[in-house]
Order: structure tokens, then C-alpha cells, then sequence
């Protein structure tokens, strides 16, 4: 069995929303448009993230409902962005640079389904 065996992921398409702004006549921030950005990326759901919630009876429940988005590092997400796939949609939580054995570096975002 090889190493790469105990991976399921595949290369998926992706698109890459984020709002555009534009700084108006006393400092403010306007929104003048969004951006969208089509890549290939991972999209895979994290194990080590999840809700704890209580239901309106009071029972405990947990909602594993973040995921974790791999893509190249030109690919830039920030935090508020929104991640695209398959007709389902991400709101990005956190992004951080991930360099694997000192080979291959890439974005890795932290991103909740929105429901």
C-alpha cells in the first residue's frame, strides 16, 4: 500500500469571490464590485474543527461543518472572502502558508460551509 494511498482528494474547481473596495473622499471603505478567480484546488473536510451546539430540546450536538481549501500560493484568500465549488459555498475563517518538507508551499484556509 503506497503512502499516498491513505488520501482521498482530487483537484476540483474553484472560484475565488472577494469584494472589491475603494477608498472614498475621508478614509471609508466602499464596495465598488466583487472579483472572481477561477483555480484548481483541495477542498477537504478538517477533522480536528468542529461546532458543539445544543438543539432547542437541550441535546448536545455536534456539527462538523468546516473544511479545509489547499490551493497554490497565487491564490490568495483573506479572511470574509467567499469560496465557490460545485454549487456549494464557503465563507473563508483563516488563511495560513504551509510549507510541506521544504518542497511545496501553498495556501491553506480554514472555511465553514454556509448554510
Amino acid at each position: 500500500m503506497s503512502f499516498l494511498s491513505n488520501f482521498s482528494f482530487a483537484f476540483q474547481k474553484i472560484s475565488l469571490i472577494k469584494d472589491i473596495f475603494e477608498e472614498g473622499e475621508y478614509g471609508e471603505k466602499k464596495k465598488i464590485g466583487i472579483e472572481k478567480k477561477d483555480f484548481l484546488g483541495v477542498i477537504q473536510r478538517e477533522k480536528n474543527f468542529s461546532e458543539i451546539s445544543f438543539d432547542e430540546n437541550g441535546h448536545f450536538k455536534m456539527n462538523s461543518r468546516n473544511y479545509t481549501l489547499r490551493c497554490n500560493t497565487k491564490i490568495e484568500p483573506r479572511k470574509g472572502d467567499i469560496i465557490e465549488s460545485f454549487g456549494d459555498r464557503y465563507d473563508v475563517i483563516s488563511v495560513e502558508k504551509v510549507i510541506i518538507e521544504g518542497k511545496h508551499d501553498h495556501n491553506m484556509a480554514i472555511i465553514k460551509m454556509i448554510s
